[in-house]
């Protein structure tokens, strides 16, 4: 099996997804809408939707991760220490990341191979910081971002 052989399922998979979440339209306060009949047994009810909520909160993030591992990567650059003492990058004007922008930085293992982590930047109160890696300097890491499109359900 390949990764395309996974994603083409992953895709089959998140496609029902929307579907049901689309039909069902779970509210994220109030779980299933009155659209989903109450069952006889007031407990049992309670206690269904309760779990059905939980597994439609699942298909949202598993629709939310494949949005994203299949949206383009819409750049790739070393990040540099502006004077604002914010990081980004120049490519004839200044972008500069804010916290808890999503990114993906390249890391190295303990044997010096690159490998990708998805993160986000964010601020102690001191500096700017890769949140899940505390040690990693943000000055010169190559991070990507990516194009995800807004939210479609």
């Amino acid at each position: 099996m390949t990764f395309d052989d996974v994603f083409k399922q992953l895709a089959t998979i998140d496609k029902a997804a929307v579907s049901l979440l689309k039909a069902a339209c779970p509210h994220p306060d109030e779980g299933l809408p009155g659209s989903v009949r109450p069952l006889a047994d007031p407990a049992q009810d309670r206690f269904l939707r309760e779990q059905t909520g939980n597994m439609l909160e699942s298909l949202t993030l598993l629709h939310a991760e494949f949005r994203y591992l299949t949206s383009p990567v819409s750049r790739e650059y070393q990040l540099t220490l502006f004077p604002n003492r914010r990081y980004g990058c120049f490519d004839g004007d200044i972008h500069t990341l804010s916290c808890g922008k999503a990114i993906e930085a390249k890391l190295h293992d303990s044997h010096g191979r690159p490998y990708w982590v998805k993160s986000r930047i964010e601020h102690d109160g001191n500096d700017y910081f890769l949140w899940g890696y505390p040690g990693i300097p943000l000055a010169g890491l190559t991070i990507r971002e990516r194009e995800v499109p807004c939210h479609d359900l």
